[in-house]
């Protein structure tokens, strides 16, 4: 007799809800920024912050469209978007970058999910994430020079 019994969901929809509420944490933190710092921001700081909010935009779009898709690696994006934001983190850790690291830990856990759910090769998705956060780096550190 064939097991057609179904497993449950709720780790993708735990993935859903993390997602979402990591979206709503960096819409917050980049608003109150924005708030503290009472006048208007220099066109850089607002473009990060644009960045870090299309980000986790883009993090829901894969988590939402992850289907074990086989061509299809949506989970690279989430580890891509952790990478960036632990470079923001650490590289803006005296200004305003340590606000960021919970998004950025909750973007580490949505990516160990995702890639244990999937049976998807973690090492991979790491380097991934962790040569997306030395780009950004070089990007920030020349742009802070020039």
């Amino acid at each position: 007799m064939l097991n057609t019994e179904k497993k449950p969901k709720t780790s993708h929809t735990f993935e859903k809800f993390v997602s979402i509420a990591n979206a709503i944490l960096c819409l917050i933190i980049c608003v109150r920024v924005v708030q503290m710092l009472r006048f208007s921001i220099f066109p850089l700081p607002g473009l990060y912050f644009l960045e870090l909010i299309t980000l986790c935009g883009a993090v829901i779009f894969s988590v939402f469209s992850d289907r074990n898709e086989k061509p299809y690696d949506w989970g690279i994006i989430t580890w891509v978007a952790a990478g960036i934001f632990l470079s923001f983190s650490l590289l803006g850790a005296m200004t305003v970058g340590a606000f960021f690291l919970p998004s950025t830990l909750l973007l580490l856990l949505l990516g160990v999910l995702s890639d244990l759910r999937q049976h998807r090769n973690l090492l991979i998705h790491l380097g991934a994430g962790l040569l997306a956060g030395v780009i950004q780096a070089i990007i920030m550190l020349t742009l802070f020079v020039f």
